[in-house]
């Protein structure tokens, strides 16, 4: 592919070159009707006729942000899949290598791959498409980035983020909404400039939820003039945008995706864990699955693969969060809850006993049926179950001299994980 120019990003000089409302939604529908997508120069002509220049938006996130900022991504389990793949290697839940061409994808030209990823677990599943679906099998994998390793105190990150997510959208609270922008460029070139500005950010943000394949390579071209702005000659440029945050279509724009540098990735991730998981239920905003075997990452780099041994081998532990009786309107004070005196039947009974009762009605499977396990981070230590409001049926309470009845308990029950060290399936092939 011959070389060209990147398009340049927007500033001040380039206020006498910013179109008019009228001419951007002239100039956009131009680029959507275009017969000839597919070829870089053409698009680059067209979009550098029409523009002259890109406005990405520019945002700096704080260093603290990527302590706690985990980027999920799921790759479908077909068949042979860990035959076919090294799954003891981080990079076979990487993205492909940066210049094999897998074709375009909504945020990547042909031959400049970028790793994709999603801010929860949820959105992590539902991107895998056609794969989410009831009884498939994923691989989740949970990244992280190295904090020490980060070369600033603030990251310089580009969004598409702008009037095209919806109102649940937890990066509403990060990302300047349009009015912030609009104040922001006011100082700069003006308040026509602005809005013209403002304008134009919003269309090409629109390009980014667009439901046609068949348009992917717009948006493709407008992040590789973002993530790859002279990278593909192995060098940094002053232009710089290692990460672009965009809405996640398959979530209505309820979440949030990533599209970041394999280089980046490289020097400046590192991979926390993968769980390979079955898919039990599919609901709208939610789903349930069970676990088969997770992988952590050991020092030398390499997955250490574990199955979790059965529940029934495992002891569950409880903690008693409150005790409520219907004739106080406190809860009752639990500080010396092993003098208080319980009875069922007139028989004495310890707290203990009360809640293994509770335990005993429980089928094993209850513990798999939590919405989140990974947001928790539950898979490393424990499943949680948090009941609120259990009758305390035909028991009473006596403390010191006051006698309680008709009362209901909260109570977090918690099976503490264990698992077991497994060989995971290589080819010969990927011995070598």
């Amino acid at each position: 592919m011959t070389e060209v120019p990147k398009i340049i990003p927007w500033d001040k000089q380039s206020i006498n070159r910013i179109k008019s409302i009228q001419e951007i939604d002239d100039a956009i529908e131009k680029i959507k009707e275009n017969k000839n997508l597919n070829c870089y120069e053409h698009l680059h002509k067209l979009f550098f006729e029409l523009f002259e220049f890109s406005p990405i938006p520019i945002l700096f996130f704080e260093k603290e942000l990527f302590k706690i900022l985990s980027v999920y991504r799921g790759r479908p389990n077909y068949e042979n899949f860990e035959i076919d793949n090294d799954i003891t290697d981080p990079n076979t839940f990487s993205c492909p290598p940066w210049n094999m061409d897998n074709g375009f994808g909504r945020a990547n030209w042909k031959a400049r791959n970028v790793f994709y990823g999603s801010d929860s677990v949820l959105t992590a599943l539902k991107e895998t498409k056609d794969q989410y679906n009831k009884g498939n099998e994923i691989f989740l994998a949970k990244w992280g980035f190295d904090y020490d390793k980060l070369p600033a105190n603030k990251i310089q990150v580009t969004s598409l983020v702008f009037d095209n997510f919806s109102p649940e959208n937890p990066w509403r609270e990060m990302i300047p909404n349009i009015e912030k922008n609009e104040l922001r460029f006011r100082k700069d070139i003006g308040e026509d400039g602005a809005k013209n500005i403002i304008h134009l950010i919003k269309k090409l943000s629109k390009l980014f939820v667009e439901l046609d394949k068949s348009k992917y390579p717009i948006s493709a071209f407008i992040s590789d003039n973002i993530i790859y702005s002279d990278f593909h000659k192995d060098k940094r440029s002053e232009i710089y945008f290692p990460i672009l945050i965009y809405p996640s279509v398959e979530t209505n724009a309820a979440s949030c995706n990533f599209a970041i540098h394999p280089f980046f990735v490289k020097e400046y991730m590192k991979l926390d864990k993968v769980i390979h998981i079955i898919l039990d239920e599919i609901n709208p905003k939610s789903t349930t699955y069970s676990i088969n075997k997770i992988g952590f990452c050991n020092d030398s780099n390499k997955i250490d693969w574990y199955s979790i041994l059965p529940a029934e081998k495992r002891k569950i532990t409880y903690q008693l969060e409150s005790i409520n009786c219907s004739l106080k309107t406190n809860k009752i004070d639990l500080n010396d809850i092993d003098k208080f005196i319980f009875k069922k039947n007139d028989k004495e009974i310890t707290h203990q006993e009360i809640a293994a009762d509770f335990l005993n009605k429980l089928d094993f499977s209850d513990f798999y049926k939590t919405r989140d396990i990974l947001e928790l981070d539950g898979i490393v230590a424990a499943i949680e179950i948090k009941y609120e409001s259990i009758p305390m049926e035909y028991i009473s309470l006596k403390i010191d001299e006051m006698e309680f009845e008709n009362m209901t308990m909260d109570l977090i029950l918690r099976l503490p994980l264990e698992y077991e060290y497994i060989i995971p399936r290589i080819s010969t092939e990927n011995q070598i």
